[in-house]
C-alpha cells in the first residue's frame, strides 16, 4: 500500500507537469490564432479593449482546452514510462495495469471537475462580459444591451425599448412581448404594443395575439386596440438578439434548468437547452473518455517503441469520439434522440468500451 501511494505521487508529478504544459501552449496557441485569424473584428478599437476582451475570453478558452489536455498528460505520462523502463519496474513490483488506470482515473475526473466548477462558476459571467464589451465597445453599438439574470431581456433601439420574458434563437421565436414607444424630448410614453407570442424574421417582427395602447395627453385616456397578428420593423441591430441570447453558454447549471422551466411554460420548444443541459456534464468529463481510450493503445504501441505512433493513434481515436459525441449532439437538437441520450450516450458508450480495452490487457 505504501509503494502504490508512493507510485501514485510519482506519476501524479509527471501528470501535472504534461498537463499544465499542454494547457499553456493549447491556449496561447488558440489565442493568437483567435487574433490573427479575423483582425476585423478589431478594426478601430483601442489596445486595452483587446486585452480586455482577451481576458473575458480566457476562461472559456482553459474551459475548452482541459480535456485535451488531459489526454496529452495521461499519453505522456505513459510514454515517459515507458521510455526509461519505469512501467516495467512498477508492474514488476506488483502494481498493475489496472491500478495505473484507476490512478489516471482520479487525474481525469479531477480536472473534469475543474472544468465543471469552471463551466458553472466563472464562464457563464465572463462570456456575458465578452459579448457586452464586444457588441457595445468593440463594435460600437450602445443601443443594444442585454440583462440576463432571470431569463428576461430587455432591448433598447432607438426611442423604442423592448421586452421579452423568453427567448428562442434556434426557432427565432420569443413570448410576452411588450414595446415602450418613449418620446426621448419629453421622456413621455406615447404607445405600448404587447404580444403574447413573437416570430422573429431578420428585421421583421410577427406580433401574434396582442394589442396597441395609445397614451395621448389630449385624449385623456388610453385607447386600446387588439389585434391577431401583426408585422412591425426594427432597426437592423435588434438582430444581434439572436447572437447575442446563447442561455447555454451565459447561463449556470442551476440557472440553465430554471430557463428551461420557464421556456417550457412559456410554450417554446426547449430541446436545444436539454441537449446543452446534459452536454455540460458530459464536456466536464470528456478528458476522463479521451485518457481511458488512449491507455491500451500507448501500452501496445509502446512496447513495440512506436511512442509516436501511439500518440497519433490515441489522438485519432479522440477525433473518433468527438464526432460520435458531435453526432449525438446533433441527433439531439432535431430531436431525433432524447436529450439526455443524446448528450452523454455517446460519453457513455465510449467509457465502457475504454474500460473492456483496459481488460484485455494482460500486463
Amino acid at each position: 500500500m505504501i509503494l502504490s501511494g508512493t507510485f501514485f505521487r510519482y506519476l501524479t508529478g509527471y501528470f501535472l507537469k504534461y498537463f499544465l504544459s499542454a494547457v499553456i501552449v493549447f491556449v496561447a496557441l488558440f489565442l493568437v490564432a483567435d487574433y490573427l485569424g479575423d483582425l476585423g473584428r478589431f478594426e478601430g478599437a483601442g489596445q486595452s479593449l483587446i486585452v480586455q476582451y482577451y481576458f473575458y475570453l480566457l476562461p472559456e478558452t482553459i474551459y475548452r482546452m482541459v480535456p485535451v489536455a488531459t489526454l496529452v498528460g495521461t499519453i505522456f505520462t505513459l510514454t515517459q514510462l515507458q521510455r526509461t523502463h519505469e512501467l516495467v519496474g512498477a508492474l514488476s513490483l506488483g502494481i498493475s495495469l489496472r491500478q495505473m488506470s484507476f490512478y489516471i482515473f482520479l487525474w481525469s475526473v479531477g480536472t473534469g471537475l475543474f472544468v465543471a466548477y469552471l463551466g458553472d462558476q466563472w464562464l457563464p459571467s465572463y462570456s456575458l462580459k465578452k459579448n457586452v464589451l464586444y457588441h457595445h465597445h468593440i463594435r460600437k453599438n450602445p443601443g443594444s444591451y442585454l440583462i440576463e439574470k432571470t431569463g428576461k431581456i430587455w432591448y433598447k433601439t432607438g426611442d423604442n425599448f423592448f421586452f421579452l420574458s423568453a427567448l428562442d434563437p434556434s426557432t427565432n421565436k420569443a413570448s410576452q412581448f411588450i414595446m415602450f414607444s418613449i418620446d426621448l424630448e419629453k421622456w413621455d410614453i406615447y404607445q405600448v404594443t404587447q404580444a403574447k407570442h413573437v416570430e422573429i424574421s431578420g428585421n421583421t417582427w410577427i406580433l401574434n395575439d396582442g394589442s396597441v395602447t395609445l397614451l395621448s395627453a389630449n385624449q385623456g385616456f388610453p385607447i386600446t386596440q387588439k389585434f391577431d397578428s401583426k408585422n412591425i420593423l426594427v432597426a437592423e441591430e435588434a438582430r444581434d438578439l439572436i447572437n447575442i441570447v446563447k442561455p447555454s453558454d451565459l447561463l449556470s447549471f442551476g440557472e440553465l434548468i430554471d430557463f428551461i422551466k420557464k421556456n417550457k411554460q412559456a410554450g417554446l420548444d426547449t430541446t436545444r437547452y436539454e441537449v446543452d443541459l446534459y452536454s455540460k456534464v458530459a464536456f466536464a468529463f470528456a478528458g476522463t473518455v479521451m485518457s481511458f481510450l488512449a491507455i491500451p493503445i500507448v501500452i501496445k504501441r509502446g512496447r513495440s517503441g512506436g511512442n509516436m505512433g501511439a500518440i497519433a493513434v490515441a489522438l485519432g481515436l479522440t477525433f473518433l469520439y468527438w464526432i460520435f459525441y458531435s453526432s449525438g449532439v446533433s441527433l439531439g437538437y432535431y430531436g431525433k434522440l432524447p436529450p439526455m441520450i443524446a448528450a452523454m450516450g455517446p460519453t457513455f458508450i465510449m467509457l465502457l468500451l475504454s474500460f473492456y480495452g483496459i481488460s484485455q490487457k494482460k500486463m
